[in-house]
């Protein structure tokens, strides 16, 4: 039953899963939720004693994800970042009810340069969406991680999650710092060509294997109506990290 509740609310759109997650865990817990989604997966990374110290919110659309997350890391710094001019009143409103988070409105991207961008809600980028949906396309200055996360304190472990529709490895090439710093990554990556000539799920594998970073979990999916999976959200750990060689197959 269970697995049959979970294949409904994985078809259902986001903030619904999201705000079905949360009062599922208010009724019956965290370990005994009828309903998962990638939040579950987050607290677990607590669970097994991750604990950062700085959570870098990449594609922070209106600030959600930000206040899911920080009921899992209360104590976290959290910066928000968000491409889209139009969203910084409502982030701004997000950052005044914490004492602990922050946004910055920025393009990120792997170099400091003007960069067509393709504005859609919460299907923009600069990658253009293969779908009929109406989008402006503009230019705007694009920064990278490294530039926008030197505005505060250093860290001694971060957390990115970066829902970006395809922009993920642009932007993890301009924060060649920060990940000397980074336990875990959050990726949404696609299986299919939604986003024009944006890398796929093979890519995105190998070119984070290339800076040392592994799959750890899979956090949620994304289906058409007729059931082909799209797209995944998958959380990374640096491969050398004792959080993934901690594991004894023996025991």
């Amino acid at each position: 039953m269970k697995a049959q509740i979970q294949k409904l609310v994985n078809r259902l759109p986001k903030p619904w899963t999201r705000r079905l997650y949360w009062t599922a865990v208010s009724l019956f817990g965290a370990d005994q939720s009828p309903v998962y989604n990638m939040y579950h997966h987050i607290a677990n990374l607590k669970k097994l004693g991750f604990k950062p110290d700085l959570i870098i919110d990449g594609g922070a659309y209106v600030g959600d994800w930000t206040k899911s997350v920080r009921k899992i890391y209360p104590d976290a710094t959290f910066v928000m970042v968000e491409a889209q001019p139009a969203k910084r009143v409502i982030l701004q409103a997000v950052a005044s009810e914490f004492d602990n988070v922050n946004f910055e409105i920025a393009l990120l991207g792997d170099a400091e340069k003007e960069m067509d961008f393709f504005e859609m809600e919460t299907g923009s980028s600069i990658y253009e969406e293969n779908t009929n949906y109406d989008r402006q396309k503009t230019t705007l200055m694009m920064h990278t991680l490294d530039s926008v996360a030197d505005k505060y304190r250093k860290p001694e472990s971060c957390f990115i999650k970066l829902d970006v529709q395809g922009a993920e490895i642009d932007i993890l090439k301009g924060a060649p710092n920060l990940l000397t710093k980074t336990d875990f990554i959050l990726l949404e990556i696609s299986t299919l060509n939604y986003n024009e000539n944006a890398p796929q799920f093979f890519d995105v594998i190998l070119f984070m294997k290339n800076i040392g970073f592994v799959v750890f979990d899979i956090a949620d999916e994304r289906r058409t109506h007729d059931g082909i999976l799209f797209q995944t959200d998958l959380i990374f750990v640096k491969e050398s990290s004792p959080f993934r060689r901690a594991v004894d197959f023996k025991r």
